[in-house]
């Protein structure tokens, strides 16, 4: 169950949060009262500044590059490095990363079976396509 404190200070949160981004008071009286409110407190009253936080959600990122198993030849080329490829189709479904003393090598596979196309990366640079 909830104390008396727990269930002010949910009330409070609830209601001010319209006023996220805004600074809110806490003001304590000579007998130990308390009361937050969204103006400065009276002289008389020990005061404590708070800032709102917003609880809202950040825009969301806009859409990243994809492709379908047909798109992914026609899009990422040999030659093209790690970084172009990603622009060009986005980050791929899987990775089997290899390291070698020869380097490193990863099989990138974009979709899922049985629509499956397979990039071939060395060094950071695409070497061959499978689709």
């Amino acid at each position: 169950m909830l104390s008396y404190r727990s269930t002010l200070l949910i009330a409070i949160a609830t209601l001010t949060l319209p006023l996220a981004g805004h600074a809110a008071y806490k003001c304590q009286s000579a007998d130990g009262a308390v009361t937050f409110t969204d103006r400065p407190c009276p002289t008389d009253h020990v005061s404590e500044s708070i800032e709102l936080k917003s609880n809202t959600k950040k825009p969301s990122a806009p859409a990243k590059p994809f492709c379908w198993r047909g798109d992914v030849a026609k899009k990422i080329k040999i030659g093209m490095t790690a970084a172009q490829a990603h622009e060009a189709c986005g980050y791929p479904d899987d990775v089997n990363r290899t390291k070698t003393a020869y380097g490193v090598h990863e099989q990138w596979i974009y979709g899922r079976f049985p629509s499956v196309a397979y990039v071939y990366v060395e060094d950071g640079t695409v070497t061959s396509i499978q689709d």
